[in-house]
């Protein structure tokens, strides 16, 4: 059976991630993880390719998830355009995340939440799919506080 992709949009330090990461690890699927903001990854996060936010992500963790370093100037890129500018900034984020997309062409894309996974997916998604036949499915699961505020 050939091995499927997923990539996940998600908050990496959540443990939330790191759940729903776990309870497809033993199946054929190669699991990718886009982080949604500059943070570690969750020490429960194992057995995916994490796209690294952070200077600080621990080399330890290289034994159970292989990090990829090239997307961290796109985050810090955001926080120095939203620090300047002092309004929230995407953009960079946004670009690294179609890169990878057309890079990795995962059969799906998971976004887990919706204030920051989702809304950072869809005009990513939207454009992937005017640019190309073979868009990705795109899920998107939304947790308690994402109906609880809105």
């Amino acid at each position: 059976m050939p091995m499927h992709r997923i990539l996940f949009v998600a908050m990496s330090d959540s443990v939330h991630t790191a759940r729903w990461i776990s309870q497809i690890q033993d199946q054929d699927w190669a699991v990718y993880l886009f982080p949604v903001y500059t943070a570690d990854a969750h020490p429960d996060i194992e057995n995916c390719a994490i796209f690294a936010s952070s200077l600080t992500e621990r080399k330890s963790r290289q034994n159970r998830a292989r990090l990829v370093w090239w997307t961290i100037p796109f985050f810090w890129a955001d926080v120095i355009v939203s620090k300047l500018g002092r309004t929230s900034s995407h953009f960079y984020k946004a670009k690294a995340l179609s890169c990878i997309i057309r890079w990795l062409q995962p059969d799906i894309i998971h976004s887990l939440e919706f204030q920051h996974a989702a809304y950072l997916t869809l005009p990513v998604v939207e454009r992937a799919r005017r640019k190309t036949s073979r868009a990705p499915k795109w899920i998107v699961t939304n947790w308690g506080s994402d109906l609880y505020l809105f």
